[in-house]
């Protein structure tokens, strides 16, 4: 698969957050899985301002006028969830980047190994 979806991207940035207790080094090793993330959220949400920003200013403005003081405040909140959900449920594909393929297959290729010792004993888990 050569694309992935945002939420997938998270999805597996906590699994490899579970699997990094066992193997702590390896927290060290998704760095760039983080960032794609990063990048992808920061880049998509700064578009998505921007475009509200142009054309439901004045829609917005109606509503700041329109409500009164205890639900004015709410109104950023409820902005800022929609802004989430559509974020997350963008079905747009990010690429994957040679450095995050390469991430990935190190990290694989010490997980699926059965002679890699896990760093701390069953017990504590």
């Amino acid at each position: 698969k050569e694309g992935y979806t945002l939420l997938e991207a998270a999805r597996l940035h906590g699994t490899l957050m579970s699997a990094s207790n066992l193997c702590r080094w390896g927290r060290a090793h998704f760095f760039a899985l983080q960032n794609v993330i990063r990048r992808q959220l920061q880049m998509r949400a700064s578009a998505m301002r921007g475009y509200a920003r142009r054309h439901n200013s004045t829609y917005a403005a109606y509503l700041e006028k329109a409500l009164d003081k205890g639900l004015e405040k709410r109104l950023s909140a409820l902005v800022q969830v929609n802004l989430a959900r559509v974020l997350w449920k963008d079905p747009s594909p990010i690429p994957r980047t040679e450095e995050l393929r390469a991430e990935l297959d190190i990290l694989h290729s010490y997980l699926a190994n059965p002679s890699n010792p896990w760093e701390i004993s069953i017990g504590h888990i």
